[in-house]
């Protein structure tokens, strides 16, 4: 009988090679998230930076918590809005309502975010997007287009 060893810092290794080699947020998410459970502070957060880095919502969203909390307040309020533009997560608006309430985010600020966000979470929801998605096509802010990469 054969015992399989599996080398986990080799098969981690050739992960962080794929994610970066394909720019993938979400595999930098993933390594994050491995990364925590082993208690690897630096490895977690430079994962957790190039998820962001490569737009991955999840890790924006805790990006965003986290630089809230340790007095990155600016930052946060970049991410937040950013969330609120693709009208991501139902905490969103109750982040930017506690921002704005605490005199953090101005109220032209918190109102344009809800605005974007509705809009987002509209457009996300839509007939439209759902008809396009079954002909491989894409949306974007200046409403729906098609890429002809969609369809190759």
């Amino acid at each position: 009988e054969t015992t399989d060893i599996i080398d986990v810092d080799r098969a981690v290794a050739l992960y962080h090679q794929a994610a970066e080699e394909c720019g993938n947020g979400n595999a930098f998410w993933k390594l994050a998230q491995f990364a925590f459970e082993e208690n690897k502070v630096t490895e977690y957060l430079n994962c957790l930076q190039n998820s962001v880095e490569h737009g991955c919502s999840e890790a924006i969203d805790k990006m965003a918590d986290l630089s809230y909390r340790k007095g990155m307040v600016h930052y946060s309020i970049t991410l937040y809005k950013y969330l609120a533009s693709i009208g991501y997560g139902m905490e969103t608006p109750k982040h930017l309502g506690i921002l704005h309430a605490n005199g953090i985010l101005s109220k032209r600020d918190y109102d344009e975010s809800m605005q974007a966000y509705e809009a987002a979470k509209d457009e996300l929801f839509s007939e439209d997007r759902a008809a396009m998605a079954a002909i491989g096509g894409s949306a974007g802010d200046d409403r729906f287009r098609t890429h002809a990469d969609d369809f190759m």
